[in-house]
């Protein structure tokens, strides 16, 4: 999805001869015009309601031509969308279900009439002719926000240009796009940005938090690892003589490794228990921030504890198999 940032360089007329030039390309599915796009910070705010009522209700608001809903994919839960003839629905506006809800009218919002205060002595009254379902256009930190889309009657100086451009031809497609451009515009370059990478940085800071988590945890089980593989070879050298005299009297291999592994997995499993809480408590406070979230699955915190129970018997496995291994004659000579 691509996103032409329009400063008034495609003026008023030339607008719709410019969408129709895109409609016409193989590299383009979709275009439409707005005066905001789903991200955080890309809405006007404005104050609606019913005619009957006194109390206004702030709502994010923006203008979108008969195309917005189909570019974005929205599903339209009641109602139609905007009639494509110019001008046909000056007056409408498609509403989402938190603004029905917020309004009192979820249940039968169609044909409904809001009145939107611009300002003082400013007001227009708008029919509500469809109702969307509920779509995150912020970080899924807030929760979803009352949301008015009006019938984009008069373009504004400044305007957003969605098009969705063919899967697997962006290349072709920005080619498409800035040849266009050009020919109305040919002396501002054409000034675009892609809706996914835009979302992107909503969420920057968890990406950057994530990369750091997992630098900080492969650096983790490195150390542990060191740490468990010196104590491990340093034990096992202390009780060369024990394994060759166990050895002699019979012990299996897995009866002396499970004699060498049987104190550290101890001290493992007392770590994992002070562990799994503190791990369950920092992450459950950290989902707090979301307005939107999942839970913290039990398996998951199963999974990652018999994982470090695994990597722990396979670093002692390996470190003592040799002297597991090694003639218990040897053993006890060099003793």
């Amino acid at each position: 999805m691509v996103i032409i940032h329009n400063d008034g360089e495609i003026q008023n007329p030339q607008r719709e001869d410019f969408k129709s030039r895109l409609a016409a390309s193989t590299q383009v599915e979709d275009i439409s015009f707005s005066t905001g796009i789903p991200l955080a910070n890309e809405f006007q705010m404005r104050s609606f309601r019913l005619p009957t009522e006194s109390r206004d209700e702030g709502m994010n608001w923006y203008e979108a031509d008969a195309d917005y809903l189909d570019t974005y994919r929205m599903e339209l839960l009641e109602g139609r969308n905007f009639a494509p003839t110019a001008g046909a629905d000056s007056a409408k506006a498609i509403i989402n279900e938190q603004a029905a809800r917020q309004l009192g009218i979820l249940d039968n919002a169609i044909g409904k009439l809001i009145v939107k205060n611009k300002g003082a002595n400013d007001e227009k009254t708008l029919e509500v002719v469809g109702l969307v379902k509920d779509f995150n256009f912020e970080s899924f930190r807030n929760e979803i926000k009352p949301l008015v889309i009006e019938y984009i009657h008069d373009y504004f100086l400044r305007d957003y240009i969605t098009v969705k451009v063919q899967a697997g031809a962006m290349e072709e497609g920005i080619a498409e796009l800035n040849k266009a451009w050009k020919a109305y515009e040919p002396r501002v370059p054409m000034n675009y940005t892609f809706l996914d990478e835009d979302f992107g940085r909503v969420y920057e800071s968890e990406m950057k938090m994530a990369d750091l988590l997992k630098v900080l945890t492969v650096i983790s089980i490195l150390i542990a690892c060191l740490g468990l593989f010196g104590l491990t070879s340093y034990t096992t050298h202390l009780r060369t003589k024990e394994i060759g005299i166990r050895k002699v009297f019979g012990a299996t291999v897995a009866e002396i490794f499970v004699m060498l592994s049987v104190s550290y997995l101890k001290l493992l499993a007392i770590s994992t228990v002070i562990a799994v809480p503190l791990a369950w408590y920092f992450m459950d406070q950290w989902l707090q921030d979301f307005a939107f979230r999942s839970g913290i699955e039990i398996w998951v915190l199963a999974a990652s504890a018999l994982a470090c129970f695994g990597l722990a018997i396979l670093t002692i496995f390996f470190q003592s198999y040799k002297s597991i291994q090694a003639d218990p004659v040897d053993s006890l000579r060099s003793e």
